[in-house]
């Protein structure tokens, strides 16, 4: 789990994960390649999963995981073609390309090393939170999540849809 240890360090070690403080110098990649660098010897399946998926679920995690037969596994992005989930059974030196169309720098990236790769489209990985538009689709759909359920005590779904509905209708 990368990010601050304080409040993760106990959920990471329920679910036997390690815990690597982000240092909030460099690009997304950079950090990325930093915290594989500090990867205890040893450490088995590498999972990498941006904060913004709002239909994300531990099933749906779990069963990503069953479902990886590679050594390197993309989840795309329906939008973009963005990597929503990066599996990875050798992290160690793995190139980190997130951004637009990074699932095909992932697998390029993959065969450049003689790794065998999947790409998978899920449903709960398809969908992330990049822009307006995206978090519009978000205030209409009903995912029973924390986000969702935020969004409807703040009023912020109620505001948004209401300006998108005037916006149409001007």
């Amino acid at each position: 789990v990368l990010g601050q240890p304080a409040p993760l360090a106990a959920i990471a070690k329920q679910f036997r994960a390690q815990c690597i403080a982000e240092h909030a110098t460099g690009d997304l990649n950079a950090r990325l390649a930093d915290a594989t660098a500090e990867l205890e010897p040893g450490a088995a399946t590498l999972l990498i999963v941006p904060g913004d998926l709002p239909a994300l679920t531990g099933e749906a995690v779990d069963e990503l995981l069953a479902r990886c037969t590679a050594d390197v596994t993309v989840c795309m992005a329906a939008r973009d073609r963005g990597t929503n989930a990066l599996v990875l059974e050798q992290a160690a030196g793995f190139p980190y390309n997130f951004g637009h169309d990074s699932a095909a720098a992932h697998m390029g990236a993959a065969r450049a090393r003689g790794l065998t790769g999947e790409e998978i489209l899920f449903a709960p990985f398809a969908r992330d939170i990049d822009n307006v538009n995206d978090l519009l689709w978000l205030c209409e759909q009903r995912l029973g999540s924390a986000t969702t359920a935020w969004l409807d005590t703040s009023g912020v779904r109620e505001r948004l849809l209401g300006s998108a509905h005037r916006a149409v209708s001007a």
